[in-house]
């Protein structure tokens, strides 16, 4: 499958675009009684940067949507929300070149972290695009049920098995033919909505995987020497614990804990492996 699905017919030529907000037919709660529909909520955030211990959230958005769990078809949208943070002191000229947003644009905003925690609360599956990443501001701030299963757009999608050789939330949009200007939070959230509705295979596929048993494997002692291979690999180092870990599908278990012989170069593993709520999916 071509990765271009705008491509011309003689191949020399892509159409992209402009993103401008959801298509998507709006749905009351009224709606859906009695059905078997499911609700999603596209999730994402813009910072300060990239540490999740250091670094503040400076906006949130979030865009509720409706969809068909066997068949992956999404069947219409809810309410957005969209709020500014301000994060106490200057953002740098950075942040203000992918966003676009401006200190002044943050002065004295406040999000409503409760309203946030409210539309989490109504979802079945929550999704951003790395759920690691924005799952990890989100608790930071606000606490919400053991309800809402986290998704990830970007781990969670095979994205080359359908075509795709990059899975960055705007190369994703620019193969299936559309594009945005900035990274903002609403407006990434909405496209993201509107990546997964070209194609009901990929609702259907990360609705599956946000369900599969999983387990994290944590390491203790690697040798230091190892650190690229776990990098590679898909460890995440904790500054916390001082530990390696990653979270794997539990049918993938073995093949994952066979490989650690390389990491500790020949010498025993030293590991543990915990289970996964699915409440707790890409918690940090």
């Amino acid at each position: 499958m071509d990765s271009w699905r705008t491509i011309s017919s003689d191949g020399n030529t892509v159409i992209l675009k402009r993103f401008s907000g959801l298509e998507l037919k709006p749905i009351g709660p009224d709606e859906l009684a009695e059905t078997d529909i499911k609700v999603g909520c596209a999730v994402d955030v813009e910072t300060t940067g990239v540490d999740r211990f250091t670094d503040s959230v400076i906006e949130v958005g979030l865009q509720v949507f409706f969809f068909e769990a066997e068949s992956g078809k999404i069947v219409g949208k809810g309410e957005s929300l969209n709020h500014l943070q301000d994060p106490g002191k200057p953002i740098n000229e950075l942040i203000t070149r992918i966003t676009g947003i401006k200190n002044s644009d943050l002065k004295n905003q406040r999000i409503d972290w409760n309203a946030v925690a409210k539309l989490i609360d109504s979802s079945h599956l929550v999704v951003a695009h790395n759920a690691f990443f924005d799952r990890s501001f989100i608790d930071r701030n606000t606490t919400y049920s053991s309800r809402p299963v986290w998704g990830c757009s970007l781990r969670q999608i095979d994205w080359v098995k359908h075509g795709c050789t990059s899975s960055g939330l705007q190369m994703l949009a620019a193969f299936h033919g559309f594009f945005s200007k900035a990274h903002r939070a609403l407006q990434d959230a909405q496209m993201l909505v509107h990546l997964l509705d070209q194609d009901k295979h990929y609702v259907q596929e990360l609705y599956q995987n946000a369900h599969a048993p999983r387990v994290i494997v944590k390491l203790n002692n690697t040798p230091y020497e190892s650190r690229s291979l776990l990098r590679e690999s898909g460890y995440r180092w904790s500054p916390t614990t001082k530990t390696w870990s990653q979270s794997v599908l539990k049918e993938h278990l073995k093949t994952s804990l066979s490989k650690l012989s390389d990491v500790y170069m020949g010498k025993e593993p030293q590991y543990e492996t915990i289970d996964i709520p699915l409440s707790e999916n890409f918690k940090v």
